[in-house]
């Protein structure tokens, strides 16, 4: 039996990516997972590094000039985190960075 096939349809998927952030991020190497201290509470964030790196750029493409979330870090905790995460990686901000860099 093919394990990684297994493995693979267990996993929930949201717009042909894997819905689990830790998937998300071991495929997306620009992603990085850290651990915020709230109170008592660790909240896991995740940071976007293109989109940091290139900040003004995500800005610009977001149609209302704000910072991108993930360009600072947001939280991303369970499956809506994971689809917010995957919005953001399929979003004009995101992809209008992607786009610049291949320029």
């Amino acid at each position: 039996a093919n394990t990684s096939a297994a493995t693979t349809s267990s996993v929930a998927m949201f717009h042909g990516l894997p819905l689990s952030v830790d998937r998300l991020i071991s495929l997306h190497p620009f992603l990085r997972k850290s651990k915020e201290k709230d109170g008592k509470r660790t909240r896991i964030m995740v940071i976007c590094l293109t989109c940091s790196m290139y900040e003004s750029d995500a800005k610009r493409a977001s149609g209302n000039n704000q910072v991108v979330p993930y360009s600072t870090g947001a939280r991303t905790e369970g499956e809506s985190g994971a689809k917010r995460l995957i919005e953001h990686l399929k979003g004009k901000p995101h992809q209008a960075v992607e786009d610049a860099r291949k320029l």
